[in-house]
């Protein structure tokens, strides 16, 4: 659950928790959260089927953020007919939480221009990038940009 008042940090771990149960519901398929189903062009059948695992899992997104009031006003105006979007739901409770780009390029920066003092053992070197690195992932960052940082602690 997402309670009033959470910083970007337990946001951003309770979005990765959410997208994990998410991906366990029955009916989920990937990538459902980015992108719009062409409803229109399927049968009645596949259009019923749909909307019951879109209302499940719209049902389980609400849940979670009931306790966040800021969350439950910007998403109770989301169309849930002929079914819920959860697309617009995931994006509109994303972008209350996302960070600026200066913030992002600031903290990009801070993770290139770390390096080892001369009397800085290894391990704690390693730690303090280590938890720079794990900043970034925690905020969606590009796993590239990623793996060409942490290259750098490679001899």
């Amino acid at each position: 659950m997402l309670k009033d008042n959470e910083d970007q940090q337990s946001f951003f771990k309770w979005q990765m928790a959410m997208k994990t149960y998410i991906g366990r519901l029955r009916g989920y398929s990937p990538r459902m959260l980015e992108k719009k189903p062409d409803y229109y062009h399927m049968s009645a059948k596949e259009q019923g089927r749909l909307r019951d695992i879109y209302t499940n899992i719209h049902g389980w997104l609400a849940k979670a953020v009931s306790l966040n009031s800021r969350i439950c006003s910007k998403t109770k105006n989301i169309k849930t007919h002929p079914y819920p979007d959860i697309v617009k739901w995931w994006r509109t409770v994303r972008d209350l939480f996302s960070c600026s780009s200066t913030d992002l390029t600031r903290r990009k920066a801070k993770l290139h221009d770390h390096y080892q003092h001369d009397n800085e053992m290894r391990v704690p070197c390693f730690n303090s990038f280590e938890l720079r690195v794990m900043e970034l992932e925690e905020m969606g960052t590009d796993s590239l940009i990623l793996r060409r940082l942490t290259l750098w602690m490679i001899p």
